[in-house]
């Protein structure tokens, strides 16, 4: 009704419009210039979008300000230009492209010499062009093509915005034409193998940091796309594929190890990121489903290799290979083994790793601490020990790799994520099923037994003492306790060292760590469709063993457990088919084991090898006069 009868505001945009000679300065000083553009104001969309405003926007972006510049000049108009220039608009987009003039003039804030960008500047820039690369891709990309652009942004890939930059040139790139010639333009100017040469000792750590940041993300986006998409990635992994050669492995392998101590830090993030992918792969294709894989290999529905394009899955098949004495023959990816070549280089990081100065914390002095590098090679090393590759184990093994990385784990005690990655790794090797020259590595070399037993007497020693708790690594111990207890169950070489008379005085001197191992309740993985081997096995307590399943299945163990359960809920029972298994919580208020199962199916590939499955059956009934849950899990060999 105001504005009806006359009181509403003139923006004073408008205002300044009605004039006839008003400049970009005194618009840009506006606080509603934005608002203004965000509703379309056509008259000022107008008057922005002539080529010379444009010039002048640009000249505030891409030139540095006179040494006696005020404050706006250095920063309030470079920024209103930029917001200008990233708006979307399609008037100033059509008057930019029309102009040979002003793109080049843009793309000239780019012919600086290395390392002489402004910052803030550099940031408008990317702001602009990342606008254009998403309303206007194609011919974005012609442009960075007819100027050799990629190269310049190579030459500045130090500035994080710049980084930035590249990285959605490559994104757009891949989703302008699906395997089209953008594509193609970026693997042929070899975008990866230019992006590890910047791990070269001659370039500054920003340099180092920003490359490994790019060539993690060219790795990753792919996966990420899969991962979270819900379907798969939008096309091949073409720049994946570039990192994985043998020739680009062996480049970065030598540029982290035998560079400065920035190259080692970042390229070991690359390192990381391809040895997880590694592990990644081998999951898809069915390798990581069996725990020690001896005799054969499974391919399952996603067929990929390291080296060569996505093709379309075969259907499932295993891959039999054996040599005159009955040994697989193992066909360990090219990028494994160039990362298993200089494995004895990323263990020595772990005995002598680059000079860091002390850290005084509440916890004392730390001289050397763990520092990022090392903790990135215990990354390396468990991401080798999941591909469970003899090769790659026989080398962990000749090296001394467990040893090394358990004189860390009971060096540093409270470094949790430390912890929580050789302990992962440990509970991976001890629930292998063969493969005892890890096993022994551990066990004996290592003695990680007999170190756990000193470790948790010290503590006991460190508690007494006042205003102490107990040590960081307490509870990571006792989870490899119950690990032991577990290993013991199936591999006669673990139950042979749990026997002994160290091990059965300590299990016998605290009956507490004996309780939490019985009442461990047998788990698995949430990993729908099959049970990963990091996933906690059966419990030792109240554990079954027998032989009288049919001719198909073999029982491994069961558990039966009792828990009181409300009145009202009724009685109900599990299927009984293994090959169909679905458990079901049956009330949100019953015990943490029942209120934590989850749905489960399993469904066995025609023709996989033989692999444990778990059968659930929860039932209501009466023991005592009480209602009472039962809740009875059986693992099963199918």
């Amino acid at each position: 009704m105001f504005w009806r009868l006359g009181f509403a505001q003139t923006s004073p945009v408008e205002q300044l419009l009605e004039n006839a000679d008003v400049t970009l300065q005194e618009l840009m000083d506006e606080e509603e210039l934005m608002q203004e553009c965000k509703q379309l104001n056509k008259k000022l969309i107008d008057f922005l979008s002539v080529h010379e405003q444009i010039d002048r926007m640009l000249s505030y972006v891409v030139e540095e300000p006179p040494e006696d510049a005020d404050d706006k000049t250095r920063y309030l108009y470079p920024y209103k230009a930029s917001e200008v220039l990233a708006a979307d608009l399609a008037p100033v987009y059509d008057t930019l492209f029309a102009s040979e003039s002003l793109t080049d003039k843009l793309f000239s804030f780019l012919d600086k010499e290395e390392g002489q960008l402004n910052v803030l500047l550099a940031g408008f820039f990317s702001k602009i062009v990342s606008s254009l690369l998403t309303g206007r891709p194609q011919q974005t990309l012609q442009i960075l093509d007819k100027r050799q652009s990629m190269w310049k942004l190579m030459d500045h890939i130090g500035t994080q915005s710049i980084l930035e930059l590249l990285l959605k040139v490559v994104s757009e790139a891949q989703e302008a034409v699906q395997d089209g010639p953008w594509v193609r333009w970026l693997l042929d100017m070899d975008l990866v193998g230019q992006l590890v040469a910047k791990l070269d000792t001659a370039q500054s750590s920003d340099v180092h940091e920003n490359a490994a940041t790019a060539l993690v993300g060219l790795l990753t986006r792919n996966t990420m796309a899969s991962q979270w998409g819900g379907g798969p990635p939008a096309c091949p992994p073409h720049f994946a594929k570039q990192l994985l050669r043998p020739q680009t492995v062996e480049d970065l392998m030598m540029r982290t190890l035998k560079g400065s101590p920035s190259s080692l830090e970042h390229g070991l993030t690359v390192v990381v990121e391809l040895a997880q992918h590694c592990v990644r792969v081998a999951h898809d294709q069915g390798d990581s489903f069996s725990v020690a894989p001896s005799a054969c290999s499974v391919r399952g529905a996603r067929s990929f290799s390291f080296e060569d394009d996505l093709e379309p899955a075969p259907e499932p098949v295993i891959d039999i290979d054996l040599d005159v004495e009955g040994m697989k023959k193992e066909s360990v990816p090219q990028a494994v083994q160039g990362v298993l070549a200089q494995v004895e280089g990323l263990v020595e990081v772990l005995r002598k790793p680059p000079p860091i100065p002390p850290i005084v914390n509440s916890a004392g002095t730390l001289d050397p601490p763990l520092g990022s590098t090392r903790l990135k090679v215990l990354e390396v090393l468990q991401a080798l020990v999941g591909l469970d590759y003899q090769s790659v184990d026989e080398a962990l093994c000749s090296l001394k790799a467990l040893p090394a990385a358990l004189d860390l784990f009971f060096r540093y005690e409270w470094h949790n994520m430390m912890h929580n990655l050789v302990q992962r790794m440990l509970e991976t090797i001890l629930q292998k099923e063969t493969d005892y020259g890890l096993k022994a590595s551990v066990v004996e070399e290592g003695r990680l037994m007999e170190r756990i037993v000193e470790a948790l007497d010290a503590n006991d020693e460190w508690v007494q003492q006042p205003k102490r708790c107990r040590q960081g690594h307490m509870g990571h111990l006792r989870m490899l306790c119950s690990a032991l207890m577990r290993a013991s169950q199936t591999c006669p070489y673990i139950r042979e060292h749990t026997q002994s008379p160290l091990w059965t005085a300590f299990l016998a001197a605290r009956p507490d760590l004996l309780s939490d191992l019985n009442d461990k309740s047998f788990s698995r993985s949430a990993d729908v469709g099959h049970m990963s081997p990091l996933a906690p096995a059966p419990s030792t307590g109240d554990f079954m063993s027998s032989m009288d399943q049919d001719d198909d299945d073999v029982l491994i163990a069961e558990a039966v457990t009792d828990l009181e359960a409300p009145s009202n809920v009724p009685p109900q029972e599990g299927p009984e088919d293994p090959d169909e298994i679905m458990a079901e919580p049956i009330d949100k208020g019953v015990d943490a084991l029942t209120a934590g199962m989850m749905k489960l199916q399993v469904s066995p590939a025609q023709g996989a090898p033989r692999r444990p499955i778990a059968k659930v059956k929860v039932s209501v009934e009466m023991v005592g006069g009480k209602p009472t849950t039962r809740v009875t899990v059986t693992a099963l060999c199918a």
